[in-house]
């Protein structure tokens, strides 16, 4: 028996090592390293530095980097990922220290590598088991609210007939509720909204609640969709709505052009263009200063400070504002996300 292994416990899922430093050799290398390497021990034994070869792409440079600091620093601490020869990939915890001789110098570095792939594996599961759970209490909270925020929306619509003075002021509240128990319900299915969903339901939403007041052309652009963040859902939908609803109530009653509202996007950034004829539209006007909470002033509070402005265009009896919307309040597609549904 070599005078090392007297020293270690042998075991399937450890590989223990010395390394002499002058030669650059491996001096001893337990029989486990064949098992869990899939490597010969020959192989490591002519070539002290084999085993980089089979650490994960994506581990090689952060665990080169971490060896050769371990060098001045005197001892080694890491976990990564190795691929074997057959191809299967396997979790190593590395651990090594330095040997000293009888003048007190570094000669030799010893060390040990178990298989803890297992254990990682149970982690993944672990972990992916919390995130599903999470995810439903989520999408139970978010159903829960708009079923709640939709009971509101039943109260506010009986008492539409009860008080014709209060009308707009009702119509108002109720589309900002609408539009947020929407936002709730798309993120019921998903934390990560579809921007083209939100733009569709509250056109829709509009379209519905002033019927009798003017028609609404909802043109949407799907081909290349973008997402909406948890953060950002919300405040941009209250914004489309408020944007909406301002040129329906403030434009040409029953004028034969109706209100259009767009959505063009290229799957990075989007645009959202509300058109009208205008009569008096002084909520609109970007000189305007309306009071807080109303107008132009809700709309303003509830913007993004970074990836969203407005531009207003407002010429020849026509009034149209856009709606810019960039990272980070966009983004891309998730890949395997399901596709918009704009029915």
């Amino acid at each position: 028996m070599d005078v090392w292994e007297s020293h270690f416990t042998h075991s399937d899922n450890e590989v223990f090592w010395v390394r002499d430093l002058k030669l650059q050799k491996m001096i001893y290398v337990s029989d486990a390293y064949e098992i869990i390497w899939g490597d010969s021990l020959k192989n490591i034994y002519n070539d002290a530095s084999r085993f980089v070869k089979f650490i994960h792409p994506d581990d090689v440079d952060r665990v080169k980097s971490s060896m050769l600091n371990s060098q001045t620093l005197g001892g080694f601490s890491d976990e990564y990922r190795i691929v074997r020869p057959d191809g299967e990939i396997r979790w190593i915890y590395a651990r090594s220290f330095p040997v000293l001789n009888a003048e007190g110098e570094v000669y030799r570095i010893a060390g040990k590598a178990e298989d803890i792939t297992e254990r990682k594996m149970n982690e993944q599961k672990r972990l992916l088991f919390e995130r599903e759970q999470k995810e439903t209490l989520v999408r139970e909270v978010h159903h829960r609210i708009k079923n709640n925020l939709q009971g509101i929306i039943g109260l506010l619509r009986q008492q539409l007939g009860s008080y014709s003075e209060l009308e707009d002021v009702l119509c108002r509240v109720i589309s900002q509720v609408q539009s947020i128990a929407m936002i709730h319900g798309l993120q019921g299915q998903s934390q990560l909204v579809y921007l083209c969903e939100i733009v569709q339901a509250i056109g829709l939403a509009i379209t519905n609640l002033y019927a009798h007041r003017s028609k609404i052309d909802i043109r949407i652009e799907s081909d290349k969709p973008v997402l909406l963040g948890e953060e950002d859902a919300v405040p941009i939908a209250l914004i489309i709505n408020e944007l909406l609803t301002n040129a329906v109530k403030h434009g040409l009653k029953n004028s034969a052009e109706p209100v259009r509202l767009e959505l063009h996007s290229d799957g990075c950034n989007a645009e959202i263009k509300v058109w009208n004829r205008f009569a008096n539209n002084t909520v609109n006007q970007p000189n305007a200063n309306p009071g807080k909470g109303s107008g132009l002033g809700l709309i303003k509070s509830l913007m993004p400070y970074k990836g969203a402005r407005l531009v207003f265009d407002k010429r020849n009896g026509n009034f149209e504002v856009e709606l810019k919307l960039e990272s980070p309040v966009t983004q891309p597609k998730v890949s395997g996300m399901r596709e918009p549904s704009l029915d």
